[in-house]
Formats: C-alpha cells, sequence, structure tokens
C-alpha cells in the first residue's frame, strides 16, 4: 500500500512542477506572432498622385473627406474603399460622371475589425439605390480606415 502512495504522490508531484512550467511559457502573450493571417483584397479608388502637399490640397478641396498615403516623395490620394466589385463600378462611376479619373488599386488588409465595419457599407451602399449617398458612405468608411488600420499601425 505504501508503494501504491508514494507512486500516486510521486506523480503528482512532478505533474505540478511539469504544469507549473508549461504555463510559464504561456504567461507573455504579447509576443506571440501569428502564424497566419486571413488578408482580403479590399479595392481602393484613387483620386490621383501629386508631387507636393500643396498640389495635392489643392486639387482635392472638393471633396468633404480623403485620405492621402505618402511614397516616394508622392502624394497618392483615396477617396473610396471597398470589398464589393459592384460597388466599385458604382462609385468610379459616380465620380466619373463628375469628371474626375479614378484610378483602382488593389490592396490587402489584415485588419478584422475595419473589414467588419467595411462590410457593413458595403452592404448598405449596394441596398441602396440613391447615389447621393456615395459621398458619405465613403466619407465614413475613409474615416473607420483611418482610425482602425492608419493609427493602429
Amino acid at each position: 500500500m505504501k508503494k501504491y502512495i508514494f507512486s500516486i504522490l510521486l506523480a503528482v508531484i512532478i505533474g505540478l512542477v511539469f504544469g507549473k512550467f508549461m504555463l510559464n511559457q504561456y504567461q507573455n502573450l504579447n509576443n506571440i506572432i501569428p502564424v497566419m493571417s486571413n488578408p482580403f483584397n479590399t479595392y481602393f479608388l484613387e483620386l490621383g498622385v501629386y508631387n507636393s502637399e500643396a498640389e495635392m490640397n489643392e486639387n482635392t478641396i472638393k471633396f468633404p473627406y480623403y485620405i492621402y498615403m505618402t511614397k516616394d516623395n508622392k502624394y497618392y490620394v483615396y477617396i473610396g474603399i471597398t470589398k464589393n466589385e459592384n460597388n466599385l463600378n458604382r462609385i468610379k462611376g459616380y465620380y466619373e460622371e463628375k469628371g474626375y479619373v479614378i484610378n483602382v488599386r488593389e490592396y490587402e488588409i489584415e485588419n478584422e475589425a475595419f473589414l467588419v465595419v467595411l462590410e457593413q457599407y458595403d452592404n448598405l451602399l449596394s441596398g441602396s439605390t440613391d447615389d447621393s449617398i456615395i459621398d458619405g458612405v465613403c466619407s465614413q468608411i475613409l474615416s473607420k480606415y483611418e482610425e482602425l488600420v492608419l493609427k493602429n499601425v
């Protein structure tokens, strides 16, 4: 009987020691790097590429909201973002009717919070037949992109 109690007690102690060791390995979860992410292709509607901030500001004065990114000392201005190809064509057509030349760029976005918001706005835009809401919806999407993606980089 003593032999069994000693074996059980030894197994429990070894289990506790190894359990404590394993839990200590996962104590700092901030260092965990995801092995896989699910980036999603999105369409950015580009208004233009400018050589200076002054030139950009001058050419975007009529837009209530836009975002820009700098690369190679150039300013890339975007006036809309969507995941939906039908919405892409609708937004692009809307601005082209107003006389703007719109280029489409594809970027992968991994920020899940933004992708959820973008899906909701895409559904709103898809469900509406009124083109007058396009400016407002695009402004809201860009605002959320700036808040959830650009400021969290």
